[in-house]
């Protein structure tokens, strides 16, 4: 910045210097202004400064983004567009076709259009042109962009859903039928260039994720001659939407019992991450998730744990709602499992204080409630345990089968004593609805859970 400020103002003193190092060591404002200025009448020429600094910030950032690879095809239309201001259509006409290239082969078919458009109209000035072609090439770019839009908002709309619901829910209140006809639209448009390609799979990946249909997730991201997706994007530049359709493909597999191919996956994961800042600040998190799922599958906890304590100490993870709530759900269900049971109870009510868990979805707060109760029966908290299955019963927030019906037989053996207990969860453990129903959709598995309480009583 200073370098850049250097060029207009040229002073020994300088203000603006100042205030940007005095910011830089986080001092509270009203002490930043008692250093540059010595009254108060003066108020308004320091916020004057303040938000000059911050244009000024801003422009140098710009001017020195401009000279990165990834902006190339920006650099050059802002060249043209100054050179076309001056009316000189010649050298207007050489960056113009220079962005061009760059925007197609970037993929980046918004300023594509734009850039046909301004060629268009310079038309008149360069007759080796060809209107009809130039025009026909426009409506096809423009219907890329209009179809990227449709894609990419039906991807974010399917992403805020799975968000809120932490893809916890059984049931879906998304409408699917839309995503289905954009996707039979896609699918007619073939060859499809790069950006949409990858879009497009990442929808229909959305798609089956919310069906859960994760067989059909891997079918489409693990082509039969191919044996990774990263041997199919390798190519492709747009890295952000690789490493997604990556994540996507290692839920899947995860959640398909497939751990072999998990484990081949997550170190060129890490590998596509690790060497970009802004991709890892972003995906370090789904990285670490993806270890912490195939970890607890396989139940490996303690392993699980020591990710899971990464997540917590990285402040950057830890301030993030989503990953905080996975972190303490998943946290809770290994100490659980690991047999601290006084620990996993202690991680599940720190959960339930935290701001954070009044903005989640009631649904799930039900489903952690009844964990809540399969933890404090464990411990003999019989009475509480009641109350919360009277509550809970009331308050009819549970939409699983599974969950009702489990949630009625700990409403019975809370009021049980121990012998009568035993009799009726032997019972329950060998009856056809723990044999089909109980599963590990569940956050804490109903089955496993049966077969460590009966244990606990008997010892």
């Amino acid at each position: 910045y200073k370098f850049y400020s250097q060029r207009k103002i040229r002073e020994a003193e300088r203000k603006d210097w100042k205030l940007l190092e005095l910011i830089k060591k986080n001092m509270d404002d009203s002490a930043i202004f008692q250093k540059l200025y010595s009254t108060d009448d003066e108020i308004l020429v320091y916020a004057r400064l303040k938000n000059r600094l911050s244009d000024d910030i801003n422009k140098a950032l710009v001017a020195s983004a401009l000279r990165q690879k990834e902006f190339e095809d920006w650099y050059f239309f802002l060249v043209f567009k100054y050179y076309n201001q001056k009316n000189r259509h010649e050298i207007a006409y050489y960056y113009l076709k220079k962005a061009l290239k760059k925007a197609e082969e970037s993929n980046n078919y918004d300023l594509v259009v734009i850039l046909y458009q301004n060629l268009l109209r310079s038309v008149r000035y360069h007759q080796h042109e060809d209107y009809g072609r130039l025009k026909e090439k426009l409506l096809t770019y423009e219907n890329y962009s209009f179809l990227l839009r449709k894609l990419e908002f039906q991807c974010a709309h399917f992403e805020e859903q799975l968000r809120q619901s932490q893809n916890l829910l059984t049931d879906s209140k998304i409408n699917l039928k839309e995503a289905l006809q954009l996707i039979k639209k896609t699918e007619k448009l073939k060859p499809l260039p790069n950006r949409l390609k990858l879009l497009y799979l990442k929808l229909k990946s959305l798609y089956y994720i919310i069906l859960r249909n994760y067989d059909r997730v891997i079918e489409i991201l693990i082509p039969e001659e191919k044996s990774t997706l990263a041997q199919n994007f390798d190519d492709l530049q747009d890295k952000d939407l690789q490493v997604n359709l990556m994540i996507f493909l290692i839920n899947a597999l995860t959640i398909e019992n497939k751990f072999e191919k998990v484990m081949q996956l997550t170190p060129h994961l890490h590998k596509m991450i690790e060497k970009n800042e802004v991709l890892r600040a972003r995906y370090i998190f789904f990285y670490y998730q993806s270890l912490i799922s195939s970890f607890c599958k396989l139940e490996k906890y303690e392993e699980a744990l020591k990710l899971i304590r990464i997540i917590e100490s990285e402040e950057n993870l830890a301030v993030n709602p989503q990953y905080w709530l996975y972190a303490s759900l998943n946290k809770a269900i290994c100490l659980y499992e690991t047999g601290c049971w006084h620990e996993a109870l202690r991680a599940v009510a720190r959960l339930k204080t935290q701001e954070t868990y009044n903005h989640i979805d009631v649904r799930i707060k039900a489903r952690i409630d009844l964990s809540e109760i399969l933890l404090r029966i464990l411990f003999g908290d019989m009475d509480f345990a009641f109350q919360m299955c009277r509550s809970l019963e009331k308050e009819d927030y549970l939409t699983d089968m599974a969950d009702k019906a489990m949630l009625q037989h700990l409403k019975k053996i809370s009021n049980m004593n121990f012998k009568d207990m035993i009799v009726y969860l032997t019972k329950l453990a060998l009856s056809d609805e723990v044999i089909e129903n109980y599963s590990d959709k569940q956050i804490i598995n109903y089955k496993k859970w049966i077969q460590k309480f009966i244990q606990s009583i008997k010892e």
